[in-house]
């Protein structure tokens, strides 16, 4: 307990082939409690969202539950303001009367280059919704140069297509990009 990640955020649209910044902001999460949420053993994140330009200059506030089984970390459950923007791709909110853990399959391990997942959250109009370790490579961030992982999230169906980019290293996640009809976002 006690770890916390720092991002910058970047809101980007592509418009034929050139990118335009709409917004930034800045997210951090801090693991500040394990506790027992619906049923499981698990560590809350608390995330602070500040959005820093564009319409929306305000602060968002949001709680993640994740949780080991096995060989795959399992997003448990959320709680909060729901405009912080992919965090984790998680936004099934806590209910105390829910006996049934969301269980979402955020990553499996130990990760390598070819492996894929199903993400586990039924949405609707999403046909195909899993993930795949696509490659190993250095990525550069303000904090510094990591030896990454590079896991994408791809879900598709009727008028909906998006992927996400995501680089682990062994802090854990260092960097994501979003893209989703012709937009992008980018944290690091």
């Amino acid at each position: 307990m006690g770890n916390l990640w720092e991002y910058h955020i970047t809101a980007s649209f592509k418009i034929d082939d050139e990118f335009f910044d709409a917004f930034e902001s800045e997210a951090i999460w801090e693991i500040v409690a394990r506790e027992e949420i619906l049923g499981q053993e698990a560590f809350r994140f608390e995330i602070t969202h500040r959005y820093l330009s564009g319409t929306d200059s305000t602060v968002a506030i949001a709680q993640r539950w994740f949780t080991m089984r096995e060989d795959r970390l399992l997003a448990v459950a959320s709680r909060g303001d729901f405009r912080v923007p992919h965090s984790a791709q998680l936004f099934k909110v806590v209910q105390e009367d829910d006996a049934n853990p969301w269980n979402i399959t955020t990553l499996v391990f130990p990760l390598a280059v070819g492996q894929s997942w199903e993400f586990g959250a039924d949405l609707p109009d999403i046909d195909s919704n899993y993930k795949v370790v696509e490659a190993r490579e250095a990525q550069e961030v303000p904090a510094g140069e990591f030896e990454t992982f590079r896991v994408v999230h791809l879900q598709e169906g009727p008028g909906t297509n998006s992927s996400t980019e995501q680089w682990f290293a062994a802090i854990g996640l260092i960097k994501m990009r979003f893209f989703s009809l012709g937009t992008q976002r980018r944290l690091n």
